[in-house]
């Protein structure tokens, strides 16, 4: 959360498309509560006709680069806010012990940290810019509302690249779509016209390092995939197919 629901209303209050509400305050306390009209985005990314899921996937991308490039999504002039202090390599060591430590896992992985490794080694060891960056991007996050998209749960604590933002947004939006389809060769189609969707929409307003967004996506989707290993055999039994299915997409796509 911001550091006060106070500094969240006047940080965003000018934005139509960031939903946050007035703070209410009840005995020194401060207290957020808001209706906001609209419905998720989800049920049309995953089934709804491809053209329209398509529009809809570049208008949020659209979204991502309009809260990065606003008066509130830049450094200048705000109050500090965490920065993302890990480092590329520092964040595949700890992806490489976490599984590790986990036991045996799918071949795959082993050629993604490869693939981690060498893409790492190819980047720039700073990100091109810097922005306040969502926190935790997913579909549900987001309403539709009168064909505007409003952003919704917005952390705003801490600064990083942007492709960050997008990167966790692409992995949320392929799981959402793989669970309700499985590994069907019409969801995999679906999936990677929304995630090109995505991105293009973003790049009609701001600029994205396609290198770097495709290092952080596979390292998020192994560091989601590390989690819910750790949960036990049970949830590994239930995830594992998906994320296999979804790491074996993203290895074959770049």
């Amino acid at each position: 959360m911001f550091t006060s629901a106070v500094e969240a209303q006047r940080t965003f209050s000018g934005f139509e498309e960031f939903g946050v509400p007035t703070p209410w305050h009840q005995n020194g306390a401060t207290l957020v509560f808001a209706y906001v009209d609209g419905h998720s985005p989800t049920p049309v990314l995953r089934s709804g006709p491809v053209l329209t899921a398509t529009k809809l996937a570049s208008s949020l991308g659209e979204w991502f680069a309009i809260y990065h490039t606003s008066e509130s999504g830049t450094p200048a002039g705000l109050s500090p806010v965490k920065p993302l202090t890990e480092t590329l390599p520092t964040r595949l060591r700890g992806l490489v012990d976490a599984f590790s430590r986990g036991g045996p896992h799918d071949d795959l992985v082993g050629t993604a940290l490869r693939d981690l490794h060498c893409r790492i080694r190819s980047l720039p060891p700073e990100p091109g810019r810097v922005v306040r960056i969502h926190g935790d991007p997913k579909p549900d996050n987001f309403l539709i509302a009168a064909r505007r998209v409003i952003g919704l749960d917005i952390d705003g604590m801490q600064w990083g690249e942007p492709e960050n933002d997008l990167a966790q947004f692409d992995i949320q939006m392929r799981l959402t779509l793989t669970h309700r389809w499985g590994r069907a060769r019409s969801a995999s189609d679906r999936v990677r016209l929304l995630s090109s969707a995505t991105i293009e929409g973003y790049q009609q307003r701001g600029q994205l390092d396609v290198l770097r967004l495709g290092t952080l996506r596979l390292m998020y989707l192994l560091a989601l995939w590390s989690s819910w290993r750790a949960a036990g055999p049970i949830a590994r039994l239930r995830w594992d197919p998906l994320f296999s299915a979804s790491l074996r997409q993203l290895l074959a796509t770049g």
